[in-house]
This record gives structure tokens, sequence and C-alpha cells, in this order.
């Protein structure tokens, strides 16, 4: 605290005023005392003298501190007196008039200001740096005859910022070595390997565009190796064979757009974690989704019109929630010994397969209050696998053109776990199981074309409080050592009989207490 100086002073910083303790002393000019030391020493004294009658509070003075703009380059195509003209030095009136050039002087945290026009050169980046155009329409960077490296290249642990122009007519549009690249209403088109390619960098690519990339068997659009892609509303058409490829690396896509691709919409390779956020997928090739020993999580997408709406295979976990699948050509869902999720997800018009066809699964597989309609010859396909389903709805299933097949839920070597689901309107069973265990819990299988439930070849089931409805064969049909215990159940509108053992078949029912019989069917067919 200041205390009340000399006469004059005031305790707020009158000029002469003094810091004392609580004996009225000064504590920076304190009581003195006999001096020993030699005269020549006074000159070390002086300065803490004058100190004394400062204007206080001396050693607390804050500084404000400098504004130090940022170094603002310009850059414009030559005009036709460039010749007569001082020397470019990158200011308004006189830019430079390549990208290069700017580049060479420029400091570090710099901006570099391109105006409208095309600009043939191939850049290195290796400091901070923000390269704004005036926009796509308008700033083109394009490779210079024979180049067949990348326009931009960031190397090093640079930060660079890429605004507002287009990459155009390359071999690869943006290369990032290290560091960290964002690219803001970036457009990159007729590149003939890739739009961007990045290793163990931080990618940020927003508001963009990739248009009309190369074909070629290896092309990719954008390629992620190590790092993170973030990349937000942006659109990609006929790029590559492969839109987007993301190894060893996170991704996050958001309201991301990609349609008319060779291959793969989206590929998460080797560990990769990617999230994708809504955005649609259409007119791909292949697997417009696809994780291969990586994690995919999908929320809110539509795909649609691909070979396979999402693929998880060797050892990758797959999630889908909210998202619409739709017009596949094989299936909508395919895990190949992965496991995963499928959550209130609409699955429609199927193809060749199913909707969700499970092989081999790593774990268990969860099928969540989705809605399954026209899914092709099945709705689900499971091959040596366990699967939880759970309140789902599944109808439409058609035949196949051998007549076969039309089943809501088909199982071989798998284990089944069904509760609440509604399995209607199918053109072969609701379900059919061969060779597997399942376990069947407050579900609906009616009007299906054949039986409710069909077990084949030593398979077995535990049926409780299920309804078995309209049904044009039997609610259960048993065969091939197969074994069935029914508890609670109610069996209406079924033809023939509710339950089938097949005589000769060697199935075997146990009809326990609870279970309703309402016609027309015979409740069970007699083998004596």
């Amino acid at each position: 605290m200041w205390d009340p100086g000399p006469e004059g002073h005031t305790s707020g910083g009158g000029r002469g005023a003094q810091q004392r303790d609580h004996a009225g002393r000064s504590l920076v000019c304190p009581v003195s005392r006999p001096h020993t030391a030699p005269v020549r020493l006074w000159s070390l004294v002086l300065p803490l003298v004058a100190a004394c009658e400062a204007t206080p509070p001396w050693w607390a003075r804050t500084a404000r501190p400098r504004e130090i703009a940022a170094a603002v380059l310009f850059v414009a195509p030559p005009g036709p007196d460039q010749a007569s003209a001082a020397p470019a030095d990158g200011s308004p009136d006189r830019p430079f008039s390549t990208i290069a050039e700017a580049l060479r002087t420029a400091p570090a945290g710099a901006l570099v200001r391109i105006a409208e026009g095309s600009y043939a050169e191939a850049l290195v980046v290796d400091r901070p740096m923000v390269l704004s155009g005036a926009g796509a329409a308008k700033t083109r960077l394009v490779a210079p005859p024979g180049q067949k490296g990348p326009v931009v290249r960031v190397q090093g642990d640079a930060r660079v910022e890429l605004r507002d122009l287009a990459i155009e007519h390359a071999a690869v549009g943006v290369s990032a070595e290290g560091g960290a690249v964002r690219l803001q209403r970036v457009a990159l088109r007729e590149l003939a390997e890739s739009a961007l390619v990045a290793r163990d960098a931080e990618v940020a690519f927003f508001d963009g565009e990739v248009l009309a990339v190369g074909a070629a068997t290896r092309s990719v659009a954008v390629r992620i190796e190590g790092g993170s892609l973030e990349m937000r509303r942006t659109v990609l058409r006929r790029s590559g064979r492969r839109a987007i490829e993301i190894r060893r690396a996170r991704g996050l896509l958001e309201a991301v757009q990609v349609s008319d691709v060779e291959l793969a919409a989206v590929q998460a390779l080797d560990g990769a974690e990617v999230t994708i956020e809504g955005g649609r997928f259409e007119r791909i090739g292949g697997s417009a989704l696809y994780a291969g020993a990586a994690k995919l999580i999908v929320r809110r997408a539509s795909v649609s019109e691909a070979e396979y709406g999402a693929v998880g295979f060797r050892g990758a976990e797959l999630e889908l929630r909210d998202s619409e699948l739709s017009d596949t050509r094989v299936a909508s869902v395919a895990l190949v010994g992965a496991r995963g999720l499928v959550d209130h997800c609409v699955l429609s018009r199927g193809g060749s397969d199913a909707a969700v066809s499970i092989t081999e699964a790593s774990g268990t597989v969860r099928l969540v209050a989705n809605r399954i309609v026209q899914p092709g010859p099945l709705g689900v396909h499971v091959t040596h696998a366990t699967v939880v389903a759970t309140d789902n709805s599944i109808t439409g299933a058609n035949l196949d053109r051998e007549g076969d097949m039309g089943d809501g839920i088909y199982a071989l070597d798998a284990d089944l776990s069904l509760e609440r689901n509604e399995v209607r309107g199918n053109a072969g069973s609701g379900v059919t199981a061969a060779r597997s265990r399942v376990r069947l819990l407050r579900n609906r299988f009616s009007s299906n074309g054949r039986a409710g439930l069909v077990l084949l070849d030593r398979s077995s089931a535990s049926a409780n409080h299920n309804r078995f409805e309209g049904n044009r064969g039997p609610g259960v049909q048993v065969a091939e050592r197969s074994a069935a215990t029914l508890l609670g159940n109610r069996f209406s509108g079924n033809l023939a009989y509710d339950v089938d053992p097949v005589c000769g078949g060697g199935g075997s029912v146990d009809v326990g207490a609870g279970n309703a019989f309402l016609g027309p069917a015979e409740p069970r067919r007699s083998c004596d």
C-alpha cells in the first residue's frame, strides 16, 4: 500500500511519493546509516537515489506491447507497363508478378494476397504462411509445363493456409509432409493423380470442391497417412477411384458429399479412426464407405446407388446410426471378419445378397431399431457369427431367380438372439436357421410367404411369447434333427399347421405351457 508522503505528496503516486513500511520508513530510500565504503562507490548509489524522486511506482509501470502487423504481400499478373515500372516490392502499388517471389521475401506468418489471374508455378512453403486468392473462380494456380509434382508443397513443421483459390491441371494439387495445412473455399480440379496428399500432417478442408481427379488404378483424390483430416461442407465429384483414403490417422467428415467415384467414397484403413457426420454418398462403383482394420462411425448419412453401402473388413469396427442406405447392388451393410452396430437406420431396395450381410464376425453384431424394406433376396444374412437383433422391422424380401430365399433372416452356423422384432410380408419365411442356435422373445412373424420360423440341420430354438400370424406355411417348422421349445406363443391365421415337426425329418418340438392356438390351422401335425 502507498502511505502518505511528505507534504504535497499523495498516496496514489504524485510526483516524488515514496513507498514506506508500517513504521513510516521509506522502502525505496531507507534511513541512511554511516558510510564506510570508499567514495567511488557513490556511482552505484546514484541510480537508487534518483529513483526515490521518480514517479512511483517506477518498477511497476507496464509497457504497452508493440502491435506488430503481420506482413502483407501482394501478387498480381504483370501489367502492360510492367517493364517500365519501378521494381516490385510486394506492395499494393508494386506487387510481385509471381507467388514464388512473394514466398522468397515473406517472413513467417505473412499473408500473401493473390489477385485474379492464372499462375503457372510449383511452390514450396516451409514456414507459416497464408495464401489468399480472389475466389476459386478468379485465382487459379496451375502446374508449369512438364511439372509432375504438386503445385503447392508444404514441408517441415510449417502451418499453411490456402484460401479462395483454385488449383488445376496438374498431377497433384497440394502435398504436405508434417506440419499443418488448412484449405478454405479452395477448389482442386482436373488433377491427374491426387488432389491432396498428406503424411503425418494436420489437414483441414472446409467449404471446398474436388472435381475430376484421374481415374487411374491407384488414383486417390484425398490421401491421408498419419496425422489427421477434418473436412466439412466439401463436395467431391468424379474424384479418383477412391475419393478419400485415411490410413493410420484420425478423421472427421461433416456434411461431405461424394458422387460418381469408381471404387470407394471413403476408406478407413490400418488403424484409422474416422467419424462421418451427415453427408451424401451416391453413385459409387464399389463400397461407398469401407473400414479395413479400422474404426468407422457413421451418423445421419445418406448412401445410395453403390455396390455396397458400408463394409467392415479384417477386424474392423463399423458403427452406423440414424443413416439411410438404399439402392445397393449387393448389400446395404456387409461385415466380413468384423464387428459392428447398426442402429436406427433405414435400409431399402437392396441388391443380390441382403440388406445386412454378416460373415465370420470378429465379435457380436448388434442390430437395433432398424427399418429394412425391400432388401432383396434376404433381409439379414448371417454366417458363422453372433447377432443380437432388437426392435427391427424387416419386410418385403423377394425370391431369387431360382425361386428360393426370400427370408427375413437366414442364418447358417450362427447364434441369433431376436427380441421385439417384426418380420412381415417376406416372400420366404420369417427366419430360416441351419446348424444354428436361435432365441426368440416377443417377436412377431406375420404374413410371410412360407413359415414364420424354419429350423434345419440340427438347429435349436427357444421361442417365448412370440406371435406367429397369417403365414402361408406353418408358424414353426422343424426338420433335419432340429429341436424347438415353445412357451407362451400365440398362433393364428397360419395355413395347414401352426407347429410342423415334418414327419420323417427327425425334428422335435416341445410345446410347453401358455401357447395359444387360434386357428384355422391345426395346432400341430401328428406323425403317428
